[in-house]
């Protein structure tokens, strides 16, 4: 059985990440993205995630690159700094193998040893799925904004999902953490 390494993301991971991003925004409404973006875009994408507060993590099997995870601006200002949006992706064909809880556990408690606040998600409102990942993980619903999107010629609505860290850390000083790196 080969063994799944969560790691952070170096620079040779970025084209396998923008590759893992790219089938989502092809062919599922995770990401509203209507086009794979380019080189461009990986190079900012990797400059942008350059602090505690951004990290991106990849998960390794085998050599090769099977998901991802970072946390990036939830708002453009200054003064949203305490606040990160999360992404996690995992291949399809490498899913149910505990790949997107690994990389969540990393992703949260790195994120606890920062300076971040709060951690939101932006969910696509038909992705129920991805309502209870967040919701095991003590995400809390905090709303949902209809029909604000477009894509696959349907109507698309948000649901923002939020964890408070100092909550988050109370939460696993009651229970030992687990190493996956």
């Amino acid at each position: 059985m080969n063994r799944v390494y969560i790691r952070k993301a170096v620079h040779a991971d970025y084209p396998a990440i923008l590759r893992i991003l790219g089938y989502y925004i092809e062919n599922t409404t995770a990401s509203w993205r209507y086009h794979v973006p380019g080189d461009n875009w990986l190079a900012d994408f990797e400059q942008a995630h350059q602090t505690p507060e951004r990290p991106v993590l990849v998960a390794e099997l085998s050599g090769l690159i099977v998901g991802y995870a970072c946390l990036s601006d939830f708002r453009s200002y200054e003064g949203y700094w305490p606040c990160a949006e999360n992404s996690i992706y995992v291949m399809p064909e490498y899913s149910n193998q505990q790949i997107g809880t690994r990389l969540m556990v990393e992703l949260l408690e790195l994120a606890s040893h920062s300076k971040l606040k709060n951690i939101i998600a932006a969910i696509d409102g038909s992705n129920e799925s991805s309502v209870r990942f967040h919701e095991k993980f003590n995400f809390a619903k905090c709303g949902e904004l209809k029909e604000i999107g477009f894509k696959n010629n349907a109507w698309l609505s948000l649901i923002l999902m939020q964890i408070d860290l100092a909550h988050y850390q109370e939460q696993i000083k009651v229970q030992p953490r687990k190493t996956y790196c």
